[in-house]
């Protein structure tokens, strides 16, 4: 299989260049790309860039709302892959879809304290 050629932006061809966010996932994603061909990408390459990315995506590393979301349940595990992290968040969630936004907050709070006394 071979990779689509990464082309510089160029206005007149390519109308719009990569958005932040592409940037952004790129430079996880795509690490043999360089800095400098990041930025020069066009929205349409960097799209073609990402989907050919796309089907590893449980392997990349956990992003910060994911971190963020599992730190607040205190089920964060340093080094958690983003696979990992989406089970555990669906795991939450699924076992929270029916508790009044009081029963969660209590949840939370049980989890932390429970956390707090495991000497974490």
């Amino acid at each position: 299989m071979s990779a689509n050629p990464i082309r510089p932006y160029n206005p007149d061809r390519d109308g719009l260049r990569a958005t932040e966010k592409q940037r952004d996932v790129l430079r996880l994603i795509a690490r043999e790309l360089s800095e400098a061909q990041i930025m020069t990408m066009s929205r349409e390459s960097a799209s073609s860039q990402i989907r050919l990315h796309s089907g590893h995506w449980r392997r990349y590393p956990a992003t910060r709302h994911q971190e963020k979301f599992l730190r607040n349940w205190c089920e964060w595990t340093e080094h958690m892959n983003s696979g990992d992290a989406s089970d555990k968040i669906a795991a939450i969630k699924a076992k929270t879809a029916h508790m009044t936004p009081e029963e969660v907050s209590n949840a939370i709070a049980l989890a932390q304290d429970n956390w707090l006394h495991r000497g974490q």
